[in-house]
């Protein structure tokens, strides 16, 4: 899904026209229709004030995009796995096989 179309899913979803996203986010009309006449990404600081008429943060904007929501706990560990070094992160999946199987 491209940026331009999780738009218009949210504007769907809202029963939004592109005329009412341009208002409630205030940004100028012809700016709003010009992403989806040329195929244009926002601007991050449209693109924020965009999410903000939505009531959403970029997060979930672009969540449904790449990859599922994940929650707080579940962020935490992938933030914390990322740091981790190959042997390091081999020892703590043999742990989580581990506590699964026993099951």
């Amino acid at each position: 899904m491209t940026i331009i179309e999780r738009i218009e899913q949210l504007n769907a979803e809202r029963g939004w026209s592109l005329y009412e996203l341009s208002k409630r986010a205030d940004i100028a009309e012809a700016t709003v229709y010009t992403w989806k006449r040329k195929n244009k990404c926002p601007s991050m600081a449209a693109l924020e004030k965009v999410c903000k008429s939505y009531g959403i943060t970029m997060y979930q904007f672009f969540t449904d995009i790449y990859g599922p929501d994940y929650t707080e706990e579940q962020n935490k560990l992938i933030a914390q796995w990322s740091t981790l070094n190959s042997e390091e992160k081999a020892i703590i999946e043999n742990l989580i096989s581990y506590f699964t199987s026993r099951k």
